[in-house]
């Protein structure tokens, strides 16, 4: 059993191996404690390596999965990054740290709650960590107002990436996204969303378009 935030960057970084030691993403899982971004029920099992329940029919993601997916984006100091679908604000935190304060994270969800939480998450962090803005997704406005350097996608699209993230992404910017159940890493070139990576054997909960109605 993991005990630890600590012991947990060591299980990414020394069993699953998708995160390198010395990079600027240990540094940011090292400062972001996973604990501070799952339910009090859940908080025993905060650095075990699976994915956690947090409301609404969604999750927390597995650390290694989560290590993977920023390990492909590969968040650098200075950048603009857009995190789709933030739940708990867990990956928005360790994004904002990799980014740094130069950086700008910007996170979206559908559902109220989240919205809520995400910077009462963050709170702690907020002069460690880069300036971040949480969005309702239906703030199209405020979300692409801007142009990302990388957008991370949480949840599973079918078939392809949502037109509007497209457009949303920097010449030369990546993007990391779950479609149906691979994991792919895109890079802009000549206005075309080019697919570098995929991985299969994955599983994420799908990408909701619009929060439901209650």
């Amino acid at each position: 059993m993991l005990e630890n935030n600590q012991q947990l960057l060591e299980h990414l970084i020394h069993n699953t191996r998708v995160v390198e030691e010395s990079s600027n993403l240990a540094k940011a899982f090292s400062l972001i404690n996973r604990r501070y971004f799952v339910p009090p029920d859940y908080e025993a099992e905060a650095y075990e390596d699976y994915s956690l329940p947090i409301g609404n029919g969604q999750t927390i993601s597995q650390p290694t999965t989560v290590g993977l997916m920023l390990s492909l984006l590969d968040p650098r100091k200075g950048e603009r990054v857009l995190d789709v679908g933030f739940g708990s604000g867990w990956t928005s935190a360790i994004l904002g740290a990799s980014v740094g304060k130069e950086g700008e994270v910007v996170g979206i969800d559908v559902f109220d709650d989240f919205l809520e939480a995400g910077p009462v998450h963050l709170e702690k962090y907020k002069d460690k960590v880069a300036p971040t803005f949480f969005y309702s997704a239906s703030d199209k406005k405020n979300i692409f107002s801007r142009s990302y350097d990388k957008i991370l996608i949480n949840a599973s699209v079918v078939n392809e990436v949502p037109k509007e993230f497209k457009k949303a992404l920097k010449e030369g910017g990546m993007l990391v996204a779950p479609i149906d159940d691979k994991l792919c890493l895109f890079r802009l070139q000549n206005k075309k969303l080019k697919q570098e990576k995929c991985l299969e054997g994955f599983s994420f909960v799908p990408y909701i378009y619009e929060q439901p109605q209650k």
